[in-house]
């Protein structure tokens, strides 16, 4: 292909093809028992799943509760100024 006379760039058509993503991301509260929040999970998943969705994700939280290590309660004491 040879360059076009005003000096501009040599440019090859291309066939563009448009590709479609569906992504689903489920919000779910998790409760004391895993087992369910599992089984709400599956459901969710399942419910997603023929209408097209290609990616389905959950938050890192969905199916364990957050359980900290320290309770905010005493790091907040660990990190205030001694004497108050």
């Amino acid at each position: 292909m040879r360059p076009p006379k005003n000096g501009g760039a040599c440019l090859k058509e291309r066939a563009v093809r448009e590709t479609k993503l569906r992504i689903v991301l489920v919000q779910q509260r998790p409760g004391p028992d895993v087992e369910e929040n599992i089984e709400r999970g599956v459901r969710s998943f399942a419910k997603a799943a023929p209408p097209g969705a290609r990616l389905i994700a959950f938050a890192e939280l969905a199916f364990s509760r957050f359980y900290p290590h320290v309770p905010a309660a005493r790091r907040l004491r660990e990190i205030r100024p001694h004497g108050r």
